[in-house]
């Protein structure tokens, strides 16, 4: 890497990689993997989870749409006394490491918009299917071939589909039919997507008493 650390690192609750981290980067933000923290929940906290109450929404806004520190450690509190959870020791430990994992207390890291190991888990998956624990060195050389010439076709194929393929786009919104001719399909429809998110917002302008 150039002999630079990494900005940031997101991985699952391992104590071993948490430690091998600390030591090798120890200037880097280490951060965990919310959505493999937030798939225990159903499994720690069954007996609230499956019943007819609003925990999981509640948690939810708790973790997602608290602004500063102070305002998710009043929610959290809230919510553990609303679900007569003071004394989970699962929980209390979640709340000892916060800073670890609830996004408010990582917005000022670079992160690329990512807060779980979802594209490691992809990539994992994806060999998953040409490897396996009693695959031979001979034969893992020969399934990643395979894997890479997967890998090759699948991106030329993108290519071809954004190249050769015009999106349609309304002839009045220059921004998006610049877009269409200088990104990939695939970037190109979540840019859209956001486009028209944008356009469900309304601002009005206010003026104040004092002026």
């Amino acid at each position: 890497m150039g002999g630079c650390h990494p900005i940031s690192i997101i991985t699952d609750q391992d104590l071993a990689m948490k430690a091998a981290i600390a030591k090798v980067f120890p200037n880097t933000r280490h951060r965990l993997c919310i959505w493999h923290i937030k798939k225990k929940f159903t499994e720690k906290l069954s007996h609230v989870y499956f019943e007819k109450s609003n925990l999981q929404r509640d948690m939810r806004r708790c973790i997602h749409w608290t602004w500063t520190e102070e305002d998710f450690e009043e929610q959290w509190r809230r919510l553990m006394i609303k679900y007569n959870l003071e004394e989970n020791e699962w929980l209390q430990h979640l709340y000892e490491i916060r800073s670890e994992w609830v996004p408010v207390y990582n917005r000022q890291i670079f992160f690329a918009g990512m807060s779980t190991t979802g594209r490691s888990e992809g990539t994992n998956s994806f060999f998953d299917q040409y490897v396996n624990s009693t695959t031979t060195l001979i034969q893992f050389v020969e399934s990643y071939e395979r894997a890479m010439k997967k890998i090759v076709l699948n991106e030329n194929n993108e290519d071809f589909e954004s190249e050769h393929k015009e999106r349609v786009v309304e002839r009045h919104l220059l921004v998006l039919k610049h877009a269409a001719k200088v990104f990939t399909r695939n970037i190109f429809v979540k840019l859209k997507h956001e486009w028209d998110e944008a356009w469900k917002f309304k601002i009005d302008e206010e003026t104040l008493e004092n002026e």
